[in-house]
């Protein structure tokens, strides 16, 4: 093997060594910028929530947090009683988003600190259509504080 290329190789070695430390600190801590544990839960994505539900996408975008979500095919005839724009069917999505454990808790209450709005896109699998829900600051403060 070349000098060159055994020097490379040492240096991107002791680079990673460097670096193993610090991702194993910075996954350990709790998250406070919503952006980046947007950005960290998306990258779970899609994350199985049952066994025909998965949340598919998260993206953060001006002072909407979008949450996209496959539901099972035969909601589809539904779709439009699960995202009406009513104070029921808001708390129903965002009290079965804060069942999805603690990291989507730590989203919502991140979200609420922020005062940014939060939306749910549902799509039936095997469907090319979605409806959304959006869901105001206020709102999901009165669920988060229920939890």
């Amino acid at each position: 093997m070349p000098k060159c290329l055994q020097a490379m190789n040492r240096l991107l070695i002791a680079l990673l060594l460097m670096f193993l430390p610090v991702a194993g600190f910075a996954q350990e801590q709790e998250v406070e910028n919503l952006d980046v544990y947007v950005w960290q839960l998306n990258a779970q994505c899609p994350y199985q929530v049952e066994n025909m539900w998965a949340i598919t996408s998260i993206m953060s975008i001006g002072d909407t947090v979008s949450v996209s979500i496959q539901a099972p095919a035969l909601l589809k005839g539904f779709l439009s009683q699960l995202t009406e724009d009513t104070d029921n069917v808001k708390r129903m999505w965002t009290d079965q988003l804060m069942h999805y454990g603690d990291s989507w808790k730590h989203l919502v209450g991140l979200i609420v600190g922020e005062h940014r709005w939060l939306q749910i896109i549902l799509t039936p699998e095997e469907s090319t259509r979605s409806a959304a829900v959006v869901v105001g600051p206020e709102a999901l403060g009165t669920v988060f504080v229920g939890q």
